[in-house]
């Protein structure tokens, strides 16, 4: 009677294991799916933050470059800021005179076509 019982119980284990086996792959199935579905979902969304994940880079090293340049104005001396400030004349202009008086920049010239040109700043300290 024993042997019986004991066959009888491992019979029953061996049923609830494939029983179990059987609902753990189905579940596996179901969560396989279900993943699949949200990887097609999501793959616009990941598109849209890639572009915005480039733009935000970009802003982090436009403030960057922000900040540096504010720190480099900050401790430029006048004489650099007048050299700036020259450099952005026209190609055309020749300069005759150059006077800087403290923190007056003062220029004369003339272009090539023979126009008077005359440059007066005061440079920030």
């Amino acid at each position: 009677m024993s042997a019986r019982l004991f066959l009888a119980a491992a019979a029953a284990l061996v049923v609830a294991a494939f029983a179990g086996r059987a609902f753990v792959l189905q579940r596996a199935d179901a969560q396989l799916a279900e993943n699949g579905l949200l990887l097609a979902a999501l793959a616009p969304l990941r598109e849209e933050t890639r572009e915005r994940d480039l733009l935000r880079a970009e802003i982090v090293d436009l403030l960057a470059r922000k900040q540096i340049a504010a720190t480099l104005e900050a401790h430029s001396s006048p004489a650099a800021e007048a050299l700036a400030e020259l450099s952005r004349l026209p190609r055309d202009i020749v300069l005759t005179r150059i006077e800087i008086d403290g923190m007056r920049l003062a220029a004369t010239g003339s272009s090539r076509a023979g126009k008077p040109y005359y440059l007066e700043k005061m440079l920030q300290r």
